[in-house]
C-alpha cells in the first residue's frame, strides 16, 4: 500500500471568508442608517450625503420627514433635523416664506382630525419661530385633516403616510399654488 501526501491546499487552513455587510436604508433615501442624520426623509425627496432634505433655491414644495404617532401634534426630537434644514434653507433666502401644511390620516372623526392637523403645523412653525428664529411674518400655518390623503384607505401604511407635514416655500409677498391631490 502505498500512502501518498495530501496537496497542500487540502491541509491549510481555509482563508476567512469575508461576507458582505447588510445595508440598512430604512427610509429608502440612499444612505445607510449608520450615517443617516434624517432617518425620515420621506420617499422621493432629494437629500444630501447625511440624508437630510436638499432645498434649493426654486423648491417650491416639499414634505417635512416628520412622522407624528397617532392623535399627537408633538414633533419627537429625533426629527428636529429637517426642521434644522428647512431653517437653514429660509435664513439663506430671506427673500422666501413658508406655509406649513398639516396633514391627518383618514382614521377618526373628521373635524378632530382637522383640529390635530391644524396643531401640528402650528407646532413646526413655532419651532420654526421660537427655535431658529425666522420671522413670524414668514411663517404660515394652515391644517387639510383628511382633504389631501396620500393613500385614500384607513391601513397603519395609508395612516403613516398621511400623517405628515409639507413645507410650500414661497416668494417673500405671493402665496401658495392651491393644492390639488397633494401637488401644486
Amino acid at each position: 500500500m502505498t500512502v501518498t501526501a495530501m496537496p497542500s491546499y487540502l491541509t491549510m487552513p481555509a482563508a476567512p471568508v469575508e461576507t458582505a455587510t447588510t445595508f440598512a436604508d430604512d427610509d429608502n433615501d440612499g444612505i445607510a442608517n449608520a450615517q443617516d442624520e434624517c432617518p425620515s426623509t420621506p420617499a422621493f425627496t432629494e437629500v444630501d450625503e447625511k440624508g437630510c432634505t436638499k432645498y434649493r433655491s426654486n423648491t417650491s414644495n416639499v414634505e417635512i420627514g416628520i412622522p407624528f404617532l397617532a392623535d399627537s401634534s408633538v414633533v419627537r426630537p429625533q426629527y428636529m433635523q429637517e426642521i434644522a434644514r428647512l431653517a437653514d434653507f429660509l435664513k439663506e433666502h430671506p427673500n422666501k416664506n413658508v406655509e406649513i401644511q398639516g396633514h391627518a390620516s383618514l382614521e377618526g372623526p373628521a373635524l378632530h382630525n382637522r383640529k390635530l392637523s391644524e396643531e401640528r403645523a402650528s407646532s413646526v412653525a413655532e419651532i420654526l419661530i421660537q427655535q431658529y428664529g425666522i420671522a413670524p411674518n414668514r411663517v404660515k400655518s394652515l391644517g387639510y385633516g383628511v382633504d389631501q390623503p396620500r393613500i385614500n384607505e384607513i391601513s397603519v401604511r395609508a395612516n403613516a403616510a398621511n400623517r405628515r407635514i409639507e413645507a410650500v416655500i414661497t416668494d417673500a409677498g405671493s402665496r401658495p399654488a392651491v393644492m390639488k391631490d397633494g401637488w401644486s
